[in-house]
């Protein structure tokens, strides 16, 4: 199965607490202090394995590959459509 969306959820309503140790693996913060939730968007395991959607964004706008570098797990990009993903990447890089 490639790699998906996976929302930070431990069941169907229980979220993972925030002392659980999940942190963004590009912003280093726990939780969702940044306003947006920690996804697990690839394969990675373990504290890898979380980033804020925002990061991650901004991480996919300046980055040729998507390919995480020290776990070499690939990560499958969503479908975009070339209008909305230059508006991210003017977001971005401004």
């Amino acid at each position: 199965m490639p790699p998906a969306w996976f929302p930070l959820k431990m069941g169907a309503d229980e979220e993972i607490e925030t002392g659980s140790g999940a942190c963004c693996r590009i912003w280093f913060e726990s939780g969702s202090g940044r306003g947006d939730e920690l996804i697990c968007p690839c394969m990675c395991k373990g504290t890898q394995q979380f980033v804020h959607r925002s990061c991650l964004d901004h991480w996919r706008s300046v980055r040729d590959r998507y390919v995480v570098e020290d776990l070499r797990g690939g990560y499958t990009r969503p479908k975009m459509n070339p209008e909305h993903e230059q508006r991210l990447k003017m977001l971005y890089l401004m």
